[in-house]
């Protein structure tokens, strides 16, 4: 009967460890954004949580060629450890901006970059209307997600 008793006491133990476990496991997650500055504030053009891409709205910026875009890369960090990547910045194939971005544990972190409107249009032809949607393709570390927005030529 000690024995039987001492099987359940151990069981009982693992059970609450593995639900602690579970419980602290299910409050981390991290959300990475994309954003772009819109002339209002910032703008998320996507978004992955733990694995879960997410595209938002459309986002308009009104910009000329021969104006910057001001992006902002954001992570929120809930775990417990500090968070440390590289990033890479795609629209049409090119690298259009790389770097690191940084959050400590359970904390949040950001890096800015800019880049230039003629990096980011293809003029379709001769005769565009100065309006373009800008795929961007983003990788962080080993996660990647997508998003766009538009920009209209403010001078065309």
């Amino acid at each position: 009967m000690v024995e039987t008793s001492r099987g359940l006491l151990v069981a009982i133990v693992a059970a609450a460890a593995l639900f602690l476990v579970v419980g602290v496991d299910a409050s981390m997650e991290r959300t990475i954004d994309l954003q772009v500055e819109d002339g209002t504030g910032w703008s998320t053009i996507a978004t992955m949580t733990d694995d879960h891409p997410r595209v938002p709205g459309e986002t308009m910026l009104e910009k000329n060629r021969t104006d910057d875009v001001s992006f902002r890369l954001t992570v929120d960090n809930g775990y417990p450890l500090a968070y440390e990547e590289p990033y890479h910045v795609y629209t049409a194939g090119t690298s259009v901006a790389t770097g690191t971005v940084i959050a400590d544990a359970r904390n949040s972190g950001e890096a800015t970059f800019e880049v230039p409107v003629t990096a980011l249009i293809t003029p379709r032809d001769p005769a565009d209307q100065g309006q373009w949607f800008v795929h961007v393709e983003t990788h962080v570390g080993s996660t990647w997600m997508h998003g766009g927005f538009t920009i209209v030529e403010v001078d065309a």
